[in-house]
């Protein structure tokens, strides 16, 4: 989906607040699966070399994962989310879809595979990006509809850019075997999206909160954009925006534009 676009603050988040993975990206567990990538067979047209030094240079700073020009901000916000909880599964699905057969199975079973038009001209993402996001597409889009990365564009019952709350609600589960529950502030749930957002990044392990953000008063239809709450702290809702960097709003303006949060259970 488009940018949000608003005047928002873009001041570094505080250090309390930062980005970076919870845990070492370069643990035993992380480092094996490196380890693994650089021994494994790549199918034709992907480089190792780039391959081993973009995930290093993600798993580092995974707010530096970036959407680019394509309507994947769904998409980019789980593969944020991956590296930044789970970095030795992040090696392993991408180690999976850069294999010659292309396939690998997600945490619930179901397989991901790697897109044929993978190799499409999208604007500058980097190979981990090219590979997985097309993948997470497909995967968010169940069975009604299709990704075409080459357009950018879900095709099935209609067509349709970007990803559907329930659809990335399905796709993080697939990833983490977690439950996760949409939650609609234009349908009533606005004190419950907020209340479960800080219970979530309060909590000692502080969970991200995938959102999607829009400006009814900018527009009759305004565009959402997916993003991560890492934090609110002194008034500001801090977050990370699939383009490539960190930002913060104030709490008025976030609850004003969220349209649903999607909330681990």
């Amino acid at each position: 989906m488009p940018p949000v676009k608003t005047e928002v603050t873009r001041d570094p988040p505080d250090a309390g607040l930062s980005s970076k993975t919870p845990t070492s990206p370069f643990d035993a567990k992380t480092q094996a699966a490196l380890t693994a990538l650089s021994n494994q067979a790549l199918a034709p047209g992907i480089d190792k070399q780039e391959l081993l030094s973009e995930i290093t240079s993600e798993l580092e700073d995974p707010s530096r994962i970036a959407q680019k020009k394509a309507n994947t901000c769904g998409a980019t916000a789980a593969q944020i989310l991956l590296a930044r909880r789970a970095p030795a599964e992040y090696v392993r699905l991408i180690s999976g879809l850069a294999s010659p057969e292309g396939k690998v199975s997600m945490k619930s079973g179901e397989s991901l595979a790697r897109k044929e038009d993978w190799e499409a001209e999208d604007g500058g993402r980097t190979l981990p990006s090219r590979l997985l996001q097309p993948a997470f597409m497909e995967v968010a889009n169940g069975k009604l509809f299709a990704y075409d990365n080459r357009h950018d564009i879900n095709l099935g019952l209609g067509a349709f850019p970007g990803v559907m709350p329930g659809g990335l609600a399905h796709l993080l589960q697939q990833l983490d075997g977690k439950e996760r529950k949409v939650l609609l502030p234009l349908l009533g749930k606005s004190e419950e999206a907020w209340s479960k957002i800080q219970q979530a990044v309060e909590k000692k392990e502080r969970l991200e909160v995938p959102v999607a953000l829009s400006y009814q008063d900018k527009a009759p239809i305004a565009p959402a954009h997916w993003m991560l709450v890492t934090g609110v702290k002194d008034g500001f809702v801090h977050l990370i925006n699939p383009r490539g960097w960190e930002e913060k709003m104030t709490v008025e303006e976030f609850r004003k534009n969220l349209l649903a949060a999607v909330i681990e259970e």
